[in-house]
Parts: C-alpha cells; structure tokens; sequence
C-alpha cells in the first residue's frame, strides 16, 4: 500500500533530522509535508528513491540554517519548494543549481535572509512565484533578479528593511509599470533608510530621492566606477 502512496504529511512532530533514503520505499510520492517540526539537518540522500517523482515540498516553520541544496539537488521534478520560516540567512550562489529549472513556485518568508548572491537565481528558468517578505534584505539588485523578471508573475519583497539608494531605481520602476501586476503588496514594500524616506513606500520614492542623475535614470556620476571617471577628470583638469 505504501508503495503506492502519492501524498504524505508529516507535519507536526518533533523531528529533527531526515536520514539517508528516508523516502526510498514511496517511489509514487508526489507531494510530501514536513512543516511545523524542528528540522535542522537533512542527509544528501535523504530524498533518494522519490527523484523522479516528488513535485511538492513544504519544509516551513523548522530549524533549517541554509537552502538544503545537496538534498534537493536530485528531486528532477520538483515544481514547489516551500522554506518559510526556517533560519537562512543566503541565498548562495549555487543553491538552485542542477535543479532548479522545474522549480515554479519558491517561498523563503519569515527568514534571516541577508544576501541573495549575484547568480543564485540564474538557473530558475520556470520560477512564476518568489516569495522574500519579511526577511532582513537591505538591497534588491537588479543583476540579482534580472534572470527571473521575463517568467515571474509574483515578486514579494515586502516587510524589508531597504536601503532606497540608486540600486533600488529598477525595482521602483517595476512597481509603477502600469503593465506589470508582478509586485506583491506594492504599498508595503517601504524604505528603512536613509532616516528621510524612512517608512515611505518604494512605489513613492522618485529619482532624485534615490541619488539618481534623473528620475529612473542610472546612478549618480560620483558612484560611477573610479576608472569610468577618471577620463572625464583629466579633461577636467586641462580645460
């Protein structure tokens, strides 16, 4: 009976740990809840046995440190990650590698997070839901994001402590595109810094708050690379 069970939920318990082929016997397993438990630890080959199978994953409300990536590495299939409420605190570079081209729907709320590195969304070719609020990002980069803006139709990033400089300009401009609905909860995606635009929404804010040269425009000529400068400095000086 067990070998041919398709949906299993585990939430609620006290485990702490997944062991090596702790699925191996459930090769039909398609959707598999292990919220609200205390895990902190899963084996590399913890999910062995359902790559080829298991589409649905809720690891919310445990002890996770980090994305469980060499675990997750051999699920071909998988379509939803869920990672709410866990401990991480990056997104690594190599985090979604190998696997995450299936991945469409990704929740991450309610963590440490801290940094998203550069590359770490690039292989996300099918992502239509990422999900960060409530996390402790100070930045959005553009180059960031920049692989998964053609397939998103969510981008939650509210209930962030943003930094509204410059960097931030392409994602002010993605909140007011009268064309795109891509931004969750617009209004609540707010400025924490600098002290003057403390509290007001992104949506709000215009270039020249930002430090931009003009309104949705690039940066600042003074935060241009010193070697992009430096050109118009020694024309400066022998004029």
């Amino acid at each position: 009976m067990g070998e041919n069970l398709d949906v299993l939920e585990l939430s609620g318990n006290q485990m702490e740990e997944l062991p090596e082929r702790a699925f191996a016997n459930l090769q039909m397993l398609n959707s598999l809840d292990l919220e609200n438990n205390r895990i902190r630890n899963i084996h590399p080959k913890a999910f062995e046995g359902i790559e080829s199978s298991l589409e649905w994953l809720k690891l919310g409300d445990n002890e996770l440190p980090t994305v469980p990536a060499q675990s997750l590495r051999r699920l071909r299939k998988l379509r939803q990650l869920d990672l709410r409420q866990n401990r991480i605190e990056r997104i690594a570079e190599d985090d979604f590698r190998h696997y995450g081209r299936t991945l469409k729907f990704i929740y991450l709320q309610k963590n440490r997070l801290h940094t998203i590195e550069v590359n770490a969304l690039n292989e996300l070719d099918s992502l239509v839901w990422l999900y960060l609020p409530s996390n402790q990002l100070s930045v959005a980069p553009y180059e960031t994001f920049r692989a998964v803006l053609d397939t998103l139709q969510i981008l939650d990033l509210h209930e962030n402590p943003f930094t509204c400089d410059c960097r931030i300009a392409w994602f002010r401009d993605l909140v007011n595109d009268q064309k795109s609905r891509v931004v969750n909860m617009p209004r609540e995606t707010r400025c924490d810094s600098p002290p003057l635009l403390k509290g007001k929404a992104i949506a709000y804010v215009t270039g020249h708050d930002l430090g931009c040269v003009v309104d949705g425009g690039p940066p600042a000529l003074l935060s241009a690379h010193p070697l992009l400068l430096l050109p118009l400095l020694l024309w400066a000086l022998h004029t």
